[in-house]
């Protein structure tokens, strides 16, 4: 590796992020896999809730039945709409059945309405770590043609 220690300073800076987006994207990925269990879901109520200056959601309370008891708790339902008259008009073409929730068996009050694969996280966290290692090889490499 170069012994330059603006370069030395700059792998590590890249490093260091690429280990913040390889555990957030670890985080994630054990959050989703843990979810591994589904029920169906019996809709409490649905309310409309805010969660910027322009960004409105369904909020919906639900409880689901697991090893004979009522466990209960709150999600979002469908996506997110730009004023409160869209996500008002969608509550009402929203329907009531024939949701699952999905939860984890040891723990069932961590349930929730949709199960996303964090993808994104993932994809970012491979890129960095081939950028991290791309700049590795170039210091290493021009260490070795000097």
């Amino acid at each position: 590796m170069q012994k330059n220690l603006a370069w030395i300073g700059f792998c590590l800076l890249v490093a260091v992020i690429t280990l913040w987006f390889v555990g957030k994207a670890g985080y994630e990925l054990t959050g989703y896999l843990r979810l591994s269990q589904t029920a169906p879901v019996k809709i409490l109520n649905l309310q409309i809730k805010q969660l910027g200056r322009d960004r409105f959601v369904t909020k919906a309370h639900f409880s689901f039945e697991y090893k004979g008891q009522t466990v209960e708790g709150e999600g979002y339902v469908g996506r997110a709409y730009p004023n409160k008259w869209a996500a008002e008009s969608s509550l009402e073409k929203l329907p009531t059945d024939n949701y699952h929730v999905w939860f984890n068996p040891r723990q069932p009050l961590k349930a929730t309405l949709s199960k996303k694969f964090p993808l994104k996280s993932i994809i970012s966290a491979a890129i960095l770590l081939g950028v991290t290692l791309y700049f590795l090889s170039l210091g290493f490499y021009i260490k070795m043609k000097q």
